[in-house]
């Protein structure tokens, strides 16, 4: 009989830290807003403006999710849409908000800059009261 592989064997990868890449001519920095799938998602880019993204076959292993923060090439015969190129981790972008390469608006509430975003944010207070005798 063949012997079992046991999980003890198997050794914990040291995380590697990779190079911060900075964006290029006819790149852009985006934020993810939506999955739609198949390779596909819906971005928002630093001035606002929402398009459509798709990712490449040699980036099929990465894991792209909501409020990911992308590198983006946009293409020269079709406008509105573009190719994702690389995913920043939250490290990489708090690293990116330190160099004022994105807006702190791209930073998701797992990185340490929330504190600076929810000074942006104004709550207001309803003081209606609600009688639930009536109801």
């Amino acid at each position: 009989m063949p012997k079992k592989k046991s999980k003890k064997n198997k050794k914990f990868r040291e995380a590697v830290e990779r190079e911060l890449i900075f964006k290029e001519d006819m790149q852009e920095y985006a934020k993810v807003v939506k999955l739609l799938g198949d390779r596909r998602l819906e971005i928002v880019l630093a001035d606002g403006e929402t398009t459509l993204a798709r990712i490449p076959g040699k980036l099929k292993r990465c894991r792209v999710k909501l409020d990911d923060v992308i590198l983006i090439s946009r293409r020269d015969f079709q406008e509105n849409k573009v190719d994702v190129i690389h995913k920043y981790d939250d490290k990489e972008v708090k690293n990116l908000i330190t160099y004022n390469e994105i807006p702190s608006k791209f930073a998701c509430a797992c990185t340490d800059i929330t504190e600076e975003i929810q000074s942006d944010i104004i709550f207001e207070e309803n003081n209606d009261e609600i009688d639930f005798d009536d109801i």
